[in-house]
């Protein structure tokens, strides 16, 4: 919903001509640091969708109150192994269409801590391309529940599932290798300029 509420506002803004980027509000750090573009708000103020740029792509991030910035999607880390070993991978939703469509902006996802315990965000960098996987990483609490629904522990509350409808929107999706970023380089509070 959120992005069909932003490509309304895309289109209005284009008809109206009035909106600059200079107009449009954006979400700072303490320091003053740009986080990003507000493109969506939660209904009674809980938080918004910035987008921000990252390596010349458009990029998604929640803010959620002043104090918390997170990764806006939950896609799981694909492989094309059958072990979860190898290149990660992110699906690149596409809207069901037949030639799948170039996104306007790359959804975040959570990245499983590595051991300096930094918290990042991943995205589907280029090239986008026809992925058929095998395998995905998915954050699981218990570990009963990973290995009962055919999965393989990896530690840090990560399951490697295989061919699982967990996993992605098919059997083949429109993905890009997992890109990651840091998001301990922000300071909060956050406030809306």
């Amino acid at each position: 919903m959120a992005i069909s509420r932003l490509l309304a506002a895309a289109f209005i803004l284009t008809l109206v001509g009035s909106a600059s980027p200079a107009s449009l509000s954006r979400v700072v750090d303490a320091r003053g640091k740009n986080v990003g573009t507000i493109v969506d708000a939660q209904p009674g103020g809980g938080g918004v969708t910035v987008l921000r740029r990252v390596h010349r792509l458009p990029v998604s991030l929640a803010v959620s109150g002043v104090q918390h910035l997170s990764p806006v999607g939950g896609s799981p880390m694909l492989h094309t192994t059958s072990d979860c070993s190898g290149t990660r991978y992110l699906e690149s939703p596409t809207g069901g269409a037949s030639p799948p469509l170039v996104p306007l902006f790359r959804a975040t996802s959570s990245v499983p801590e590595d051991a300096t315990g930094e918290a990042k965000a991943a995205y589907p960098a280029d090239p986008l391309q026809s992925l058929a996987w095998r395998s995905c990483e998915m954050r699981w609490i218990d570990e009963t529940a990973c290995t009962e629904n055919g999965g393989i522990v990896l530690g840090r509350g990560v399951c490697c599932l295989r061919d699982s409808t967990f996993c992605a929107s098919g059997p083949s999706v429109q993905a890009g290798p997992a890109a990651t970023f840091r998001l301990n380089k922000f300071v909060a509070p956050f406030r809306i300029e």
